[in-house]
């Protein structure tokens, strides 16, 4: 079996991993409040993170877990302020975003849901939420819905396909209608920064701050509290459908722009070690290591030949057929919650 073979297995029992917790977590009678937290930890740590690790353990014997999620690679310093300018305008993308949405479902005859969500009752909610709403899925999401789907990708050369397959893999692996939409968009940015940086950091860097802000958002609304320009701010893109699309659309001329700039700042700083990336190649190539752990160098003794012996196996597009199958149950749990938004 090749290795995209194995990552498209992984990625398949993540998503079912997924269904069966929100299955589980729809019979057990928990409030709203433990039961999203319960539910987070688990479905993050758990089928997000230690599943997929210890599969890709189980069955990937040659590989490098960090360097296949893209957690190793050096990235320009200038990537992270730049992410953090991103996550920003991704939550004014998302409400722009969730009001075409909204439009659009409701129009199909959709019903949203009503009720249910956080109930701040206090100090150590809000706590809470930040910690399962906002850390866990910046780093497990990433880890699985960005890394692995990235590394199961490796062999597919076009980009733009790729950004377009994390996006909306990512907006399916939601399992929610409403989300399917703002997910996707959201997933399409993440996805291109991976791609153009070769890691998956920066994007837990907007993943987490959009996701923060929904979160002190959805805090200050529900506790009436005034940040001053903040709150300012949120009501200005939620007291009016047009102005909320609006708005959205120009956080996502912003983020255009500052995504070219991301991509040029990482080429340039990537270009900087092209001489070391030849001498990489050639150590690969005849099976011996140019530098130690510490980045000095290293001269041949015929003794560093760590290289697998293993013969490469070529990717073939039926090597795919489990993530296919993964998006296919995703979208399909998807397609369910439309038909009961329809029938509510």
């Amino acid at each position: 079996m090749s290795k995209t073979f194995k990552l498209s297995g992984i990625m398949l029992f993540s998503v079912l991993g997924l269904q069966l917790c929100r299955m589980l977590f729809g019979l057990i009678p928990l409030s709203d409040n433990i039961s999203g937290w319960l539910f987070s930890f688990i479905m993050q740590c758990g089928f997000l993170g230690l599943f997929p690790y210890l599969l890709y353990k189980a069955t990937i014997k040659d590989g490098n877990f960090l360097t296949d999620i893209r957690v190793k690679k050096k990235i320009s310093p200038w990537s992270y302020p730049i992410a953090i300018v991103i996550g920003l305008l991704t939550y004014g993308i998302n409400v722009g975003i969730s009001g075409v949405w909204y439009i659009i479902l409701t129009l199909l005859g959709f019903t949203y849901p009503r009720g249910g969500g956080v109930l701040f009752t206090s100090p150590e909610v809000l706590v809470f939420e930040i910690i399962t709403s906002c850390v866990l899925p910046a780093i497990f999401e990433e880890i699985t819905d960005r890394g692995l789907l990235l590394a199961t990708l490796d062999d597919v050369k076009n980009d733009t396909l790729k950004v377009i397959a994390v996006g909306l893999f990512f907006g399916a692996c939601h399992q929610n209608m409403p989300q399917l939409g703002p997910t996707a968009i959201a997933g399409v940015i993440i996805g291109f920064m991976a791609i153009n940086s070769g890691s998956i950091l920066p994007g837990m860097i907007v993943h987490f701050m959009n996701n923060f802000i929904i979160t002190i958002s959805s805090y200050v609304s529900q506790k009436n509290i005034n940040l001053g320009i903040i709150t300012a701010i949120d009501e200005f893109l939620f007291s009016n459908t047009l102005i909320a699309i609006g708005a959205g659309a120009a956080c996502g001329i912003a983020v255009i722009f500052l995504l070219r700039e991301f991509m040029r700042i990482n080429q340039k700083y990537q270009n900087k070690d092209t001489k070391q990336d030849v001498e990489d190649t050639l150590a690969e190539i005849y099976g011996y290591h140019t530098r130690d752990t510490k980045g000095l160098p290293l001269y041949y003794t015929g003794l560093n030949n760590t290289s697998s012996n293993e013969p490469t196996i070529k990717t073939k597009k039926s090597d795919y057929i489990l993530l296919i199958i993964a998006f296919v149950s995703a979208m399909a749990v998807t397609i369910f919650t439309y038909i009961w938004g329809l029938l509510r």
